[in-house]
């Protein structure tokens, strides 16, 4: 004798949403049935995020070749659908009942929202009406920025292959992060996210780290050279200058945006002089002849603030690249 199972009823009117590829009509399920949920981020985690990369921060990773030909749909339903409970899809999505049309479990990346499937065989035609005013093709430009927005109070971040940072932050950790996260926060707002790169928020998991640091270099506008109380005296386990090394990353960063071009602002920290051009490498040397901005030691979110004020002041490129934002956004 079976045993009787729980059920859950969709009412009518329920809008649900769905990740799919863009040439299927959201409200046509395929044979194999089509997993909902009445949450968009839930939907679009399920469907993407199956296995979700971190950050060193603990933020989850979207990656943007997954969003390529992909649509988040919104249907509504035009009569009620009988469901069983269950509670994990991978037992028991061959088990739902002849006098059921789907199943519904709690979502293992969302909680405490639940994903639906609904089977291809037991839901009929016109059960779904489509609501093409919200839904969005997520590869596009406006289409990401939409799901940047939904996907933050999860705490995850879209990453596109297809964006370049506008500022790279180039500094050591030798000389204390407190100013580096606090700029990088101010900047990240007035620019967005992947405007701005810093390395450890920046890099994910399986990205190659030389390519990934050197191809962001080149495609930085302006790579802010943040120079602490020492920072061309920290030294390595031998004694010797780490800015004497060739594969010092502080310095190859550096002598990267001189050779292809990208603007340098050196950012002195705290109370020190200037750098002294005969005590750097050849290839960084014009770093000490450059113009420098001052950021104080232990600076407060006021103090950042200004900063960066001043900075989109005497940097132009950054200043008409929030503009171009502001505009994007508007």
């Amino acid at each position: 004798m079976r045993q009787a199972r729980a059920r859950h009823v969709v009412r009518a009117g329920t809008v649900l949403w769905r990740v799919h590829d863009r040439e299927d009509p959201a409200v046509h399920l395929p044979a194999e049935g089509a997993v909902f949920s009445a949450d968009r981020g839930c939907a679009v985690i399920e469907s993407l995020l199956p296995e979700p990369k971190f950050t060193s921060e603990g933020r989850r990773v979207l990656a943007g070749r997954g969003l390529e030909g992909k649509v988040l749909s919104a249907v509504k339903t035009t009569r009620e659908l009988l469901v069983s409970l269950t509670e994990s899809p991978a037992r028991d999505l061959s088990l739902v009942h002849d006098d059921v049309e789907g199943a519904r479990w709690p979502s293992s990346q969302a909680w405490p929202e639940h994903e639906l499937w609904l089977s291809g065989e037991r839901v009929k035609t016109g059960t779904f009406t489509s609501l093409p005013g919200e839904s969005f093709g997520l590869d596009t430009p406006d289409g990401v920025r939409r799901l940047t927005e939904l996907l933050a109070p999860y705490r995850i971040r879209v990453r596109t292959r297809a964006s370049k940072p506008i500022v790279f932050i180039n500094y050591r950790t030798a000389g204390g992060t407190e100013e580096i996260l606090r700029l990088d926060d101010e900047l990240r707002g007035r620019l967005g996210d992947d405007a701005v790169f810093r390395d450890h928020r920046s890099l994910t998991a399986g990205d190659d780290f030389a390519d990934k640091l050197i191809e962001s270099v080149r495609a930085a506008r302006v790579l802010l050279a943040v120079i602490g109380r020492r920072w061309e005296e920290t030294y390595d386990a031998d004694g010797r200058r780490l800015v004497d090394d060739s594969s010092d990353w502080v310095r190859r960063e550096i002598a990267e945006a001189f050779r292809v071009g990208v603007c340098v602002v050196p950012v002195i920290v705290g109370v020190r002089d200037g750098l002294v051009r005969e005590e750097l490498p050849e290839d960084i040397r014009r770093l000490a002849d450059l113009q420098f901005m001052h950021l104080r030691h232990r600076s407060t979110d006021a103090d950042v603030t200004n900063f960066v004020d001043d900075l989109f002041e005497q940097v132009p490129i950054l200043a008409k690249a929030k503009a171009d934002r502001d505009t994007t956004r508007g």
